[in-house]
């Protein structure tokens, strides 16, 4: 059964940039999302096939007028099975380093990231 993996976090707000008469560098936020997206396809199994679905995610944009408790940007990453997501979060190399990155990034460590499960029409 597929599984959606979210992972939602608080990132501290941007500083500005120095003014520059060239392309603005990526920001600090941007890159971590960067590289969150790219875990599509740094993610593989130990003989090199893939088996993230899909990812997908940005920064919180709700207008519902409901506490978002700092949490600024989502993802989401689905799966085929457990099997797939229990690899991803035990297994992985790339995720075990982006893990590291995102806890160091985050306000608060590893409580300010929230994640969460669900197999989709399971009450």
């Amino acid at each position: 059964m597929p599984i959606t993996h979210l992972v939602t976090f608080r990132l501290p707000p941007p500083t500005p940039a120095p003014s520059s008469l060239d392309s603005p560098s990526p920001t600090p936020a941007e890159l971590l999302c960067s590289d969150f997206a790219a875990l599509q396809h740094r993610c593989v199994r130990p003989d090199g096939t893939p088996y993230i679905l899909n990812i997908r995610g940005g920064r919180n944009c709700s207008i519902e007028g409901l506490e978002q408790r700092g949490y600024t940007h989502t993802f989401v990453v689905e799966f085929a099975s457990t099997e797939d997501r229990d690899y991803y979060v035990n297994e992985d190399p790339a995720h075990r380093e982006f893990v590291g990155e995102l806890v160091r990034a985050v306000v608060g460590g590893v409580d300010g990231v929230l994640v969460v499960d669900f197999e989709e029409g399971v009450y």
